[in-house]
């Protein structure tokens, strides 16, 4: 969760505002006049950039030079430096040439490990970035993607798999006849 307290915040976009002035009504932020925070966003009216004060639990835009960028804030938009990808992914790759649940990449339709940088092609390389910027260079085990399923159904992120509801039932039945 991003900490709105005493920030004064740069957006540049309606969108970005309108990402933060989201999360500010999670954090219980109202506008000066009492409206939530998401009730106005100023960008829609304002033509450019605004600073988007967080004082107390009070929100004002006409605010003083900004602390913080929307886009910094909220990590959108931004790609690693060539500096952070290859440290990060340095040590996502050490030891990692025997690793059977090692995420793969495919080559030439056959899926090879991602570490081995002699496969990167402009076909995958997009792949091998969100392996590394998610720091994870497992592959995923069937449950935890059913429990990625329901958190992102319950988010309102995608379709709900009917297995992964199984699995819940059955996780939990488990629990009960374990006592």
């Amino acid at each position: 969760m991003i900490d709105l307290k005493e920030k004064n915040v740069l957006c540049t976009t309606k969108d970005e505002a309108a990402a933060i002035l989201k999360e500010a009504e999670k954090q219980g932020f109202r506008w000066y006049d009492g409206d939530l925070a998401t009730a106005y966003n100023p960008l829609i009216e304002h033509d450019g950039p605004i600073v988007l004060t967080f004082k107390y639990n009070g929100i004002n835009w006409i605010g003083e030079s900004a602390t913080d960028t929307a886009r910094d804030l909220l990590d959108t938009d931004r790609e690693m430096t060539a500096h952070e990808f290859l440290n990060k992914f340095l040590d996502m790759a050490y030891h990692c040439s025997n690793c059977e649940e090692c995420k793969t990449i495919k080559v030439d339709g056959r899926d090879y490990r991602w570490c081995d940088s002699d496969l990167w092609t402009k076909d995958n390389i997009d792949q091998v970035y969100e392996i590394v910027k998610t720091g994870n260079k497992l592959k995923e085990k069937p449950e935890q993607a059913d429990i990625n399923n329901i958190s992102n159904y319950l988010d309102g992120k995608g379709q709900l798999n009917i297995n992964a509801l199984k699995l819940a039932i059955k996780v939990l039945e488990e629990k009960i006849n374990e006592k």
